[in-house]
């Protein structure tokens, strides 16, 4: 676990995002002037499409483990880092065998929803999801909280920290912040390695006021992957 939460901004053309420690933006994006020396740069899409983001220092996203593991087999020279989205796991219920009298079948409730979280990837259990990327060998992956996400209202910390439990790689942790004490609650519980903001919570409060709110260095707490990050 890292001691400080790296800033990274996504698509970051509508706000100043100096002093972040890197961003997230497609591949077709990217370009040697909008990047500050040394922070950390992200993207999405085809490296094909942008082959000047086929350089050992940048990272690319792909959405769920099966796409990750098809363009790293494409793009073996790329760091690649799978991202998926997560959300509690709701009851469902099913026939059980049993009957009881009157011919009646009884449901039962799926007890894996008791587990926690579900992720978009297969619709697999995230603990399970999580064994199967360390499995893998991804040393990084991107959690994106749905249900955060969708309320506005803050991270999910009790996500992270469940996730934090299972995997001893890297976390990025995004959906749900939406103004600087969010993140402010997340440098409190610690446990991620990098959080992804959107554009406009930067235009909104300003790169210095979520900086501070992380207890972050002006240059977003970044600090250097390990050689040979495969994500």
């Amino acid at each position: 676990m890292t001691s400080r939460t790296r800033l990274l901004v996504e698509h970051p053309r509508t706000c100043d995002w100096a002093g972040a420690g890197g961003a997230v933006m497609p591949g077709a994006d990217f370009s040697e002037d909008v990047v500050a020396a040394g922070a950390l740069v992200a993207l999405t899409g085809d490296p094909a499409a942008a082959p000047q983001g086929q350089r050992p220092d940048v990272v690319w996203i792909a959405d769920g483990l099966a796409e990750t593991h098809r363009m790293r087999s494409l793009w073996p020279g790329l760091r690649w880092i799978p991202r998926v989205r997560c959300a509690r796991a709701t009851t469902r219920y099913t026939c059980g065998d049993a009957y009881l009298g009157g011919g009646f079948r009884v449901f039962q409730p799926d007890t894996a929803a008791l587990r926690g979280w579900r992720v978009s990837d297969n619709d697999m259990l995230l603990d399970d999801w999580l064994a199967e990327a360390t499995a893998l060998g991804h040393a990084t992956v991107w959690l994106v909280a749905a249900d955060a996400e969708a309320r506005a209202t803050g991270l999910d910390l009790e996500m992270l920290e469940r996730a934090r439990g299972r995997y001893r790689g890297r976390i990025w942790l995004s959906g749900g912040a939406r103004e600087p004490r969010h993140l402010a609650n997340l440098a409190a519980e610690g446990g991620a390695d990098a959080i992804i903001v959107p554009d406009a919570l930067v235009a909104g409060h300003g790169g210095a006021a979520l900086l501070a709110a992380l207890g972050a260095a002006p240059d977003g707490g970044a600090q250097s992957d390990p050689p040979g990050e495969a994500a």
